[in-house]
């Protein structure tokens, strides 16, 4: 591979092409890979964050709109001092990306003593987090109805950055819900504000105020939070009703934290006609807490 600077460039426009541009700025991190000495790419295990890949791309490039125009790429590639993006589809196997630079189609890892890097990066264990108080992982999130994706593809300890942070909502999805669920679904977390912020160390939810410190919270990977920060459960027996709110929140980079809120409410039949909904509403709000530079 002594030509690494022009097979990612062909890759890039070939790619560009033939597939759909990534444009989401929120969507999962960026994998990194290497060189493999014999051919093809080592699979390192990290991962860029998409905040991280524009700095880096702005940083390298004179041309304004980089990103705007091209997206985010499947993989970034090692060479040297510098790397690489890899523009294909999302789903595009790193095993045909190892094949199109000269490999087996076999992807190693770059420590072929932890086949299971990646896993044992999530819950912290090679970063010393593995041990973080009240911590869960992801089959607990998942058994709670969490969103595990959120917190895939983070696996290094983030220092968030002190100063001015926004909250802002960019997805809102709502199933059989009577008129105002999906307001509720952003109220505990996702609601407006714009403040000043000072981290503890390590960060903790709290440290956004009293709306996010009154629950408790159980850490997921390295940087994570989760918390079902309301349940009516066996209170509402009888009732008609059963209520829960749950929120995860995980940092991308030193300046952003994607934020998930979940309402669930299930009603009875005559609950459900009074209300104008369905027996079973579900309300989803998706976006991030954000440091301004302004």
């Amino acid at each position: 591979m002594k030509h690494l600077p022009c097979i990612a460039l062909c890759l890039c426009l070939t790619a560009t092409l033939a597939a759909a541009q990534d444009l989401d700025e929120n969507g999962p991190g960026i994998a990194v890979l290497a060189e493999d000495p014999n051919g093809g790419i080592l699979d390192t295990g990290e991962v860029m964050s998409r905040n991280a890949y524009r700095d880096y791309i702005h940083s390298k490039r004179t041309s304004a709109g980089f990103v705007e125009r091209y997206g985010y790429p499947r993989a970034m590639l090692r060479g040297g001092r510098n790397m690489h993006p890899i523009f294909m589809r999302r789903s595009t196997p790193l095993e045909q990306i190892d094949r199109i630079l000269n490999g087996d189609g076999k992807v190693r890892s770059t420590d072929l003593a932890l086949e299971d890097a990646v896993e044992r990066q999530i819950f912290g264990e090679s970063t010393g987090t593995a041990n973080r108080p009240n911590s869960i992982d992801l089959d607990e999130v998942a058994a709670a109805q969490g969103p595990i994706e959120l917190f895939e593809g983070v696996y290094n300890t983030i220092t968030l950055q002190d100063g001015r942070w926004i909250s802002k909502v960019h997805d809102m999805r709502v199933t059989g819900c009577p008129s105002g669920i999906a307001e509720a679904a952003s109220a505990h977390s996702l609601a407006s504000f714009d403040r000043q912020v000072t981290f503890s160390a390590p960060w903790h939810p709290s440290d956004f105020g009293q709306n996010l410190a009154q629950f408790s919270w159980r850490a997921v990977g390295a940087n994570g939070y989760f918390s079902e920060i309301f349940d009516l459960g066996g209170d509402a027996a009888g009732s008609g009703m059963d209520l829960s709110v749950t929120v995860a929140l995980n940092p991308v980079s030193p300046q952003q934290i994607n934020v998930w809120t979940r309402v669930h409410l299930v009603l009875s039949p005559m609950l459900a006609k009074i209300a104008g909904g369905s027996e079973s509403c579900t309300a989803i709000a998706r976006g991030r807490y954000a440091f301004a530079t302004q």
